[in-house]
């Protein structure tokens, strides 16, 4: 939203490298299939081992509330914004805690989030 409150929406744009660049909105969506997708894994996990499920939920609130943050502070412009919040995903993804008891992330959804620049 701009200071009036106006939604703005970023078109997709073909830049130089011959690649799409995604919307805003785009990018957003790609992040909230990823955290429905782990939060859905922990679901299944909770029936199994609900201390463990909820110390995960718990540590993936951490990177929600700094994804949020990216998006609600809207300091620097809209492409390092995306590349601050692609960094945080790839870390999430790599995360110990998460790599140890959730499932592979399928490529797809990973394939999504590199395609993000």
């Amino acid at each position: 939203m701009n200071r009036n409150g106006e939604r703005i929406r970023e078109g997709i744009s073909v830049e130089d490298s011959g690649k799409e660049e995604l919307s805003a909105e785009e990018s957003v969506n790609i992040y909230r299939k990823l955290y429905k997708y782990l939060e859905a894994t922990l679901k299944t996990l909770e029936e199994k081992d609900k201390g463990r499920a909820n110390e995960l939920q718990e540590h993936l609130g951490k990177y929600k509330a700094e994804f949020i943050a990216f998006m609600v502070r809207g300091e620097g412009d809209y492409k390092q914004r995306k590349v601050q919040t692609r960094e945080l995903f790839e870390r999430l993804l790599s995360d110990e805690k998460f790599t140890e008891f959730l499932p592979k992330v399928p490529q797809a959804m990973v394939d999504e989030l590199h395609s993000i620049e």
